[in-house]
């Protein structure tokens, strides 16, 4: 019957990273091209071999957690250890090409993929970044000075590619506004969000952490989850986190910075399609641990709960995971489902 090939781009950025896949594809589906010629059909869009042989031999996963100065998963890996640093050396090395090539298209492409793996490699170093502030909080072992170094080169980086970005954008589509002002919004709210984590870290305050270990099925869902954290000591506000729940797949810990406070009792809620699957809940203060100690119901659906208890791989489920049920009734989404936890200290 055929086929129709389509191309799709994020509103935030081009296509000219397209460029070469696109090429490749269209002559290998017409016949015209074979697997192993592929670096040379790259190599024809990109102006350069080198280039070409970096891009193709980059691992295609990105991070799976936008984390905040807030809140952070523990999903890091080895692996992912190494793609940060694979990205980072892809990155310099594509940027040192494109500041050698003459003005043109095949420049413009390289550019516009220098940013992409460019944009990995921040969101996966500021992702390593946010466990060691983390796991700072307490101790303060590490100073500020550690962490803002960092934070402010990646400022840099992302502050030259958006200058680069805006060059190539102008040139492309002059005179067009990305839709909802998304190219813009995405440089410039990085800045925003490196400068208020390095203002975090320069705080001297110690700080407790919530964890709440989780089990999720994929990052496309739309639970969301919100956190109210009770101090014994009614004149302190309660901490609250209304956040996705979008962790990588299997047991996740979800941190959450907290006041360095004993703590009476913690409101987990979920909502929204799909259902929240929690393990286990816990925190840390004064150089403390405790762990749940009780987990009741407090409204929505909520099964296996006595599973919580236990620190192991078994899971309760808070909220509907019929997608069928879902589609029937929207209105299932918009139920809340919670849980009110109580902790004692881990002897």
């Amino acid at each position: 019957m055929g086929a129709v090939m389509t191309v799709w781009e994020r509103a935030s950025r081009l296509n000219l990273a397209g460029y070469p896949s696109i090429a490749y594809t269209g002559k290998f589906w017409n016949g015209k091209a074979k697997p192993e010629d592929k670096l040379k059909i790259y190599t024809q869009y990109l102006g350069s071999e080198e280039a070409a042989d970096i891009v193709l031999n980059l691992d295609a996963d990105g991070p799976t957690y936008q984390p905040s100065t807030l809140k952070i998963c523990e999903n890091i890996t080895l692996a992912r250890h190494l793609s940060t640093n694979v990205d980072e050396y892809a990155a310099r090395k594509l940027k040192e090409i494109y500041d050698k090539m003459p003005e043109g298209l095949q420049k413009d492409t390289l550019l516009d993929i220098y940013i992409i793996v460019l944009d990995r490699y921040l969101g996966k170093k500021q992702h390593r970044l946010c466990i060691e502030a983390f796991d700072n909080y307490e101790s303060r072992s590490k100073r500020p000075a550690h962490f803002i170094k960092q934070l402010e080169e990646m400022k840099r980086l992302s502050n030259e590619a958006y200058e680069l970005a805006k060059g190539i954008w102008a040139k492309y589509r002059p005179g067009v506004k990305s839709f909802e002002n998304a190219f813009a919004n995405k440089f410039e709210g990085r800045a925003k969000r490196y400068d208020a984590m390095i203002e975090e870290v320069q705080k001297k305050d110690k700080y407790g952490v919530f964890y709440a270990e989780l089990v999720l099925s994929g990052i496309w869902g739309t639970p969301r989850m919100t956190v109210e954290i009770h101090y014994k000591d009614k004149s302190i506000p309660a901490t609250t986190y209304k956040t996705n729940a979008k962790v990588a797949d299997g047991v996740n810990a979800v941190r959450f910075r907290m006041e360095n406070k004993p703590v009476d009792y913690v409101l987990f809620s979920c909502t929204g399609e799909g259902a929240c699957y929690p393990c286990h809940f816990r925190y840390t203060y004064g150089g403390k641990k405790y762990v749940v100690s009780s987990a009741t119901k407090v409204q929505g659906e909520v099964q296996n709960l006595k599973r919580v208890l236990l620190n192991d791989t078994q899971y309760a489920q808070m909220g509907c995971d019929d997608g069928q049920i879902h589609f029937e009734d929207v209105s299932v989404s918009r139920k809340v489902h919670t849980i009110k936890l109580k902790f004692k200290k881990l002897k």
